[in-house]
């Protein structure tokens, strides 16, 4: 693994973000309602995050360029804690019923947007676990990670909960490639958070980070995951019950 330390990270994450921008048009193609569009969505920010992170991760590039990456992913990363939340409530049927929730965190969401080009949010670069530029965080950003944490455990906490009160099969079946699945992305991403708080934690939980896409698109195409049809044989079958 240290042979491809950190000169693979920027290739590592770059294939990460591609590929769920591929998953996520897979989704949609394979969906076409409100399901598909809100996962689309948010793999769209996932792509954002990565192909500006890959860029921030190039030691080879100079300040001012990998700084404007930095920045402009961790702005896009700000999208992507609510952009979840919406897809799961969405697929999980509790967007009415949680509706206030999830406009407060595109509140806050928002509320912190303004700062992200600014020192409030990212007040310089510090030389850490052999990345040149890591960003230093402000307020914002702190601010930033506390929600990142609270919205993506609520979520997957919502997602849980509907796993294990699923009345079929085959939905328990879809929950729980969802929930794993996603629930490997997250734990290796969030942990690119630790450098920038001066934990010199080497990332090479990046590296491995593609499988999180190749894994859900196996899922997909192996057990039919976010397939109508195959969903909708499940309630045929239930309702023949």
């Amino acid at each position: 693994m240290n042979a491809i330390y950190p000169i693979g990270l920027p290739i590592a994450i770059s294939v990460t973000g591609y590929n769920s921008l591929l998953t996520g048009l897979l989704v949609i193609f394979k969906r076409r309602d409100r399901v598909g569009l809100y996962y689309f969505i948010f793999s769209f920010f996932v792509f954002l995050w990565g192909v500006g992170l890959s860029f921030m991760l190039n030691n080879d590039l100079p300040l001012a360029v990998s700084a404007w990456w930095c920045r402009f992913s961790q702005a896009c990363a700000l999208f992507i804690p609510v952009s979840w939340l919406h897809f799961v409530l969405v697929y999980t049927d509790k967007l009415r019923r949680m509706k206030q929730i999830l406009g407060l965190v595109y509140i806050v969401t928002f509320a912190i947007l303004p700062f992200t080009p600014t020192h409030l949010f990212i007040r310089g670069f510090r030389s850490i676990i052999q990345v040149d530029r890591y960003p230093v965080p402000g307020p914002f950003y702190a601010a930033f990670t506390a929600l990142f944490c609270m919205v993506v455990t609520f979520s997957f906490w919502i997602l849980y909960s509907s796993w294990t009160k699923a009345s079929t099969f085959d939905k328990k079946q879809d929950y729980k490639l969802l929930f794993f699945a996603q629930l490997y992305g997250f734990v290796t991403g969030s942990l690119s958070f630790l450098p920038v708080y001066d934990v010199p934690l080497p990332q090479y939980n990046l590296l491995v980070m593609p499988l999180w896409q190749f894994l859900l698109a196996y899922a997909m195409v192996r057990y039919s995951l976010f397939d109508l049809e195959e969903i909708a044989k499940a309630a045929q079958k239930d309702k023949l019950a």
